[in-house]
């Protein structure tokens, strides 16, 4: 989303892995530091019989890939987004990283700060842009001239420098993606260095100062094969290329594995003469205020997930491809009405599952006109976890799109998918939401009543008794009780007062008159 912003790109050629090589100057305390990590890191790693790399992780996605290589004990430093793995060796990762950004504000109000830093980096750039040759050597001169200029721009995210070279990494994870969004290899190398006497060699893909041994990567993975390219990349630069390969094959095999399995299921459902629709077509939201479809690899994970994507703006294409590395782009709602999407899936970048509820239920006047929430087919997922991040989790993000896209549609599909080793348990990383029942609108119905007796205490001193029902005292009617409607089993679909199943069998578009009004078991008679 934030690469959009700057509508700056890397060549396709560079998109996967930029590598740069680097040496730091140390004091002699900060040496002196580091040399006692390197002895608690060898001794953690002594049964391999070599120290082997030093890894410093600047993006979460890299800290997961690094894990997933079982390369955790190699970890010395990492993000303050980043997920701690377990197997780091003592006393490390250091947390190499702090945000500018006041993530318990507004949608609105991050995305004003992000499109401010996203223009000052991308006036930063101009120099390297605006003369160049065709022998190159003006634009080589540029980019050192960029480089300085990037380096009075304030990431959002800056760098703590004396935390990185304690750290003394000897492979740093980074990306050039985005200017703002993450440390970019330029603020990386003068935290390494302190000094931008670096030089550039005629490749434009090497950094050589005094010595050269610190690795740089540059990761920029667009669609799902980048991704899983991205795994053997650190491989190579760690020295287990095979885990590499092998992490790359799995991750690509079980992106199939899933999309044969709803194929298979649904074929088993149309073998069944059950009616069933034609492949859902899903929206990715990955911001609200004001709204983004997804893009990159989110068209491929939901092709993946036997659906096809709503790509806001573009003609449908037969092709899943045709989107896949696509940017992410800022639309209006009336264009998110014009898409009318079958499910909308609301994952917001960097915002895990309670977050997302929360601003999608923030946003209920606007998500609430959606046909898809009508149908109660709104979710909220973890989208910084599942689908913001381009490592291995990116697959459980499939798995994820396909359990939403046909919960209610097909159990046949949803049975399946869960089934898989890659599905997240008990509903883990997504929710449904209902947007439309706004909480003004509709008052508890406990809460009603007349003044004298609390619908609410009735029920409950009900309830304590193990009484199916009582007596509302306003209508003379008997009204089931939460006992009662668990010894049910299920939600009737009839509003009722005290449903303890979030009235999930009563029709989305009528929940805001249904549930207004209690259902009654029946009228008392008076005998006298």
């Amino acid at each position: 989303r934030i690469a959009s912003l700057e509508g700056q790109r890397q060549t396709p050629d560079t998109r996967t892995a930029v590598v740069f090589e680097h040496t730091p100057p140390m004091s002699a305390s900060t040496a002196a530091a580091s040399a006692a990590i390197n002895v608690a890191s060898s001794s953690r790693i002594s049964s391999t019989g070599t120290c082997g790399p030093r890894i410093a992780s600047l993006l979460p996605s890299t800290t997961d890939i690094v894990s997933a290589l079982g390369l955790s004990e190699h970890l010395v430093g990492v993000t303050h987004e980043c997920q701690i793995p377990e197997g780091c060796s003592p006393g490390l990762p250091h947390i190499l990283t702090s945000s500018l950004l006041n993530y318990e504000g507004g949608q609105g109000d991050i995305d004003a700060k992000v499109k401010e830093a996203a223009a000052d980096a991308a006036a930063c750039r101009m120099p390297s842009v605006s003369t160049g040759t065709s022998n190159g050597t003006s634009n080589k001169n540029n980019a050192s001239v960029a480089d300085d200029f990037a380096d009075s721009v304030q990431s959002l995210y800056p760098i703590d420098r004396e935390a990185l070279k304690l750290a003394s990494p000897t492979v740093v994870l980074t990306q050039d993606l985005c200017g703002v969004c993450a440390p970019s290899t330029a603020e990386v190398k003068k935290a390494l260095s302190g000094t931008n006497t670096s030089t550039r060699s005629s490749t434009a893909d090497t950094v050589t100062t005094a010595t050269d041994s610190v690795k740089v990567l540059s990761l920029e993975p667009e669609s799902l094969q980048d991704v899983a390219d991205t795994f053997v990349t650190v491989a190579d630069a760690c020295g287990v290329h095979e885990r590499g390969i092998k992490m790359r094959d799995e991750f690509m095999s079980n992106l199939k594995l899933l999309k044969d399995t709803v194929d298979s299921a649904l074929s088993a459902t149309r073998d069944k003469n059950v009616t069933t629709s034609t492949k859902p077509r899903v929206l990715l939201l990955e911001w609200l205020d004001p709204p983004y479809d997804g893009g990159h690899w989110i068209p491929g994970m939901v092709a993946a997930a036997g659906c096809e994507y709503v790509k806001i703006g573009s003609q449908s294409s037969p092709s899943p491809d045709s989107w896949n590395g696509t940017k992410s782009k800022q639309v209006t709602w009336e264009d998110v009405y014009d898409a009318d999407p079958d499910v909308v899936l609301v994952a917001c970048c960097g915002f895990d599952l309670k977050r997302n509820i929360k601003d999608a239920l923030g946003a209920s006047d606007k998500l609430a006109k959606l046909r898809a929430a009508k149908k109660g087919r709104l979710f909220a997922c973890d989208g910084d976890m599942y689908f913001a991040r381009p490592g291995p989790m990116l697959l459980h993000g499939a798995n994820i799109s396909a359990q939403c896209a046909f919960d209610g549609l097909d159990r046949n599909v949803t049975a399946a998918v869960q089934s898989l080793d890659f599905a997240p348990e008990d509903d883990d990383g997504w929710s449904k939401v209902d947007v439309i029942r706004p909480s003004a609108g509709i008052a508890d119905i406990e809460d009603q009543g007349s003044n004298e007796v609390c619908w609410a205490k009735l029920h409950q001193e009900a309830c304590s008794a193990g009484q199916m029902h009582y007596v509302d005292p306003s209508t003379s009617y008997h009204v089931f009780t939460e006992v009662a409607h668990k010894k049910r089993g299920t939600c009737c679909g009839s509003g009722c007062r005290h449903c303890p199943y979030n009235h999930e069998k009563v029709r989305a578009d009528l929940k805001a008159d249904v549930i207004k009004q209690p259902s009654f078991l029946f009228e008392r008679v008076d005998k006298s």
